[in-house]
């Protein structure tokens, strides 16, 4: 009897979950943690929370992003988890001087991107942050860097040669394989 109504829990659990509508996982930080997002331009949106902003791109056919120091005053600190992944066609960023962090799955995927700088501002990319971005060949690291987490820069292979700097404490398993 017990295992019939716990057959019976799970199947309306699985039930329930697959009539949920399916969310791009790129926007789900931001609807579970602090609400709407807004437009800086056609390219970025963001959010703020905590006194600093968090940027995202605005849809995945962006082919540029240059991200502002600062939105409505507030210092631009994160990319986002996902921020941009999977934005095919993005080939240029420009990051601020004021970012603090490179979120996970943040440029996964971006095809189309072959350089990018890492700010002296930049004190931690997180896991999987370039993973499988697989025409970047140029990463230049400013001194700052501390932690490049496991798989950061994972399946980029086109990046032959890495200079990274003295600041570094952390490089994570796997980071450049």
């Amino acid at each position: 009897m017990i295992l019939k109504k716990l057959f019976a829990a799970v199947t309306v659990f699985i039930m329930i979950i697959g009539l949920l509508p399916d969310y791009n996982e790129k926007f789900m930080d931001s609807a579970i943690t602090a609400g709407a997002l807004s437009a800086y331009d056609e390219n970025i949106v963001y959010k703020i929370a905590d006194g600093y902003v968090t940027v995202y791109a605005s849809n995945d056919d962006i082919t540029a992003a240059i991200i502002p120091a600062q939105i409505e005053g507030m210092p631009v600190k994160k990319i986002a988890s996902y921020g941009f992944s999977s934005c095919y066609k993005l080939s240029h960023v420009e990051l601020p001087n004021t970012l603090e962090e490179i979120g996970v799955d943040a440029f996964y995927q971006c095809d189309s991107l072959v350089s990018i700088e890492i700010p002296r501002s930049v004190k931690r990319i997180m896991p999987s942050a370039f993973y499988d971005c697989s025409f970047l060949e140029t990463v230049i690291f400013n001194e700052g860097l501390e932690n490049i987490e496991r798989l950061a820069f994972a399946y980029c292979k086109k990046l032959k040669y890495i200079d990274l700097p003295s600041t570094m404490k952390y490089i994570g398993e796997d980071a450049f394989d």
